[in-house]
């Protein structure tokens, strides 16, 4: 086992593999990577479904044929049983429909046998581990929305009953109802104060069909010294068990728990909303706030009902209410389309940009099969340029994912951007030298240090000068700093010119779309992965930068950049 796993993490890998052979391979490809691991080996897909359910994995490469299980139907079965592991394909051949019939029914990745390395095999499996984060991102977020949507879909349920009731009974049954649905209680009960004595009466409720009802039973508010502990604070108490009193009042079991949130009425404290809820029902902040939501429109319809005279003004500020909230359900949906339309269209984007590189990697490898020694250097170079695109492609699509996650903002430093310029530009004198490029960088100089993380800084003006390398043939590619007056405040501006083939006015509008590069491209010929303009506009936004393009076929193109000035120290 390494001594570094992937973010510092050990990783739990399950191999389910019923070759021998083939199993201690690649238990000695893991060996010799540098990623740290505990590693569990299956030989069926009966033994992988038991195994998982006491030794949970972050990551399961899967072979396709297994004693007890073959095919497509083998990741389907996995995926439905565990459906948030990743999954990696191993497989003998390099069947496209079985590859896609694997992607579709839910595996991160595949991998042929016969091709795999330890590189390979340590790249997909830190790809599909990377995936699998942003998947359970999204999942947590729609999980979130899903709660916010279900909290508001029962206070708007609870509102729109009560503003069409003017019996006080009905209002706190049907909360209570409600409430009990929605959380699976044991008892829902709303105690309200008798005139002026220590006494608490229960007004309304709901139970479980074994319990009897307590309707009309009273309590003594001055033996219980946790109501006035609420009546205090104001605020939700939460109790992990159950004082013996309110045990035996309730008939439910000691380690229930007991939620007790207190009810006003005009400002005045009248009772209490109690819930009780089965041991294993785990609590949170989300859930005082909710009931301290319904608590408040308990109060808020009694208050309407006792005061029927003000009818009408009071069911207009509900319905203001209604709709306030039917908004944020709807942005709520909104939301959650939104993510699932953007997960689509990266999956189908990735999907077409990989299929290029492989499909190559195929041809050429059975054309190096046969090929006479005179072609065979020729192939292994398109071979190697073929490995290096998907490399490139993927570590792109890594960087975008960072990028999105917004996690360098506290990284941001005053930066020499000069000199950074010129080290970029330094590094790549040799390869427009080796085109007969004319590269120069003009600096204005002096120049306030940008303020930003050097690290993708250096990535703006690399990807920038990396595209003008890529398409220009003849002439010369110029660099400059300068700075710039915008408004009340100075900016640094970096410009990035070249005598290039130039943009289509068509295409213009979309150069910082990911995937895209453009409609006259020969895409066999120019290297890209169409990811490099889609970075530097990630990180210029992130950055509150702007960046600007304007460009001539046949004659050139210019990028400006605008990057904020590190503020005074």
């Amino acid at each position: 086992m390494a001594e570094n796993g992937l973010n510092g993490r050990t990783i739990n890998i399950l191999l389910v593999e019923d070759n021998p052979g083939d199993a201690r391979r690649i238990e000695l490809m893991l060996e010799s990577g540098e990623m740290a691991y505990r590693l569990n080996t299956a030989v069926s897909l009966q033994a992988t479904l038991q195994l998982l359910t006491t030794q949970p994995a972050q990551v399961v490469l899967l072979d396709l044929t297994l004693p007890d299980s073959t095919g497509v139907e083998t990741v389907r079965t996995l995926r439905a049983a565990h459906p948030w592991t990743p999954i990696v394909v191993l497989t003998g051949l390099e069947d496209e429909q079985i590859i896609t019939e694997a992607a579709t029914a839910g595996a991160h990745d595949y991998l042929v046998k016969q091709e795999l390395t330890t590189s390979i095999l340590h790249r997909a499996l830190r790809y599909a581990l990377e995936r699998h984060y942003q998947e359970e991102q999204l999942r947590v977020s729609q999980i979130a929305y899903q709660r916010q949507a279900r909290e508001l879909n029962l206070l708007n349920r609870i509102i729109s009953t009560a503003s069409t009731s003017k019996s006080e009974f009905q209002v706190m049954h049907d909360t209570c109802l409600e409430i009990a649905h929605f959380y699976g209680s044991l008892r829902t009960l709303i105690l309200l104060h008798q005139y002026q004595d220590s006494l608490l009466t229960v007004e309304a409720e709901a139970h479980q069909p074994h319990l009897q009802p307590l309707r009309g039973r009273q309590l003594d508010l001055e033996s219980e010294s946790i109501f006035a502990a609420v009546s205090s604070l104001e605020q939700s108490l939460i109790l992990p068990t159950l004082p013996l009193r309110l045990q035996h009042f309730l008939a439910t079991p000691t380690n229930s728990k007991l939620v007790i949130q207190p009810l006003h009425l005009s400002g005045q404290h009248i009772g209490y909303f109690m819930l009780n809820l089965p041991t294993e029902h785990q609590m949170s902040a989300s859930d005082a706030r909710l009931l301290g939501m319904v608590a408040e429109e308990i109060g808020l319809t009694l208050e309407k009902i006792q005061l029927y005279g003000r009818l009408q003004a009071y069911t207009n500020e509900l319905e203001e209410r209604v709709q306030s909230r039917t908004q944020a359900l709807a942005e709520a949906n909104e939301q959650l389309k939104s993510l699932d339309k953007l997960k689509s269209k990266f999956v189908s984007d990735v999907s077409h940009e990989l299929r290029n590189p492989l499909t190559n990697l195929t041809l050429y490898l059975e054309l190096l099969e046969y090929a006479p020694p005179g072609k065979q250097a020729k192939y292994f170079s398109t071979l190697r340029n073929q490995v290096r695109r998907l490399s490139n492609l993927v570590e792109e699509i890594l960087t975008l994912s960072r990028l999105e996650s917004n996690r360098y903002t506290h990284l941001y430093q005053p930066v020499d951007f000069n000199y950074l310029v010129q080290q970029v530009v330094t590094v790549h004198k040799a390869r427009a030298q080796s085109k007969q490029l004319k590269l120069t960088f003009t600096p204005t100089s002096p120049l306030p240090p940008a303020w930003g993380e050097p690290n993708q800084l250096t990535q703006i003006v690399t990807n920038l000068l990396d595209n003008a390398l890529n398409y220009t043939a003849q002439g010369s590619i110029q660099l400059s700093t300068s700075l710039h007056q915008n408004g009340g405040h100075r900016e640094i501006e970096l410009g990035v010119s070249d005598t290039g083939m130039g943009i289509p006015q068509e295409d213009l509008p979309h150069i910082f779309e990911r995937f895209y590069r453009g409609s006259q491209i020969d895409r066999e010929a120019m290297a890209g992965t169409g990811l490099g303009l889609g970075i530097v506009s990630e990180i210029v936004a992130l950055h509150n930068g702007r960046i600007d393009v304007s460009s001539t076929p046949n004659i050139g193109t210019t990028f400006t950049v605008h990057l904020p000035i590190a503020p005074p120290q």
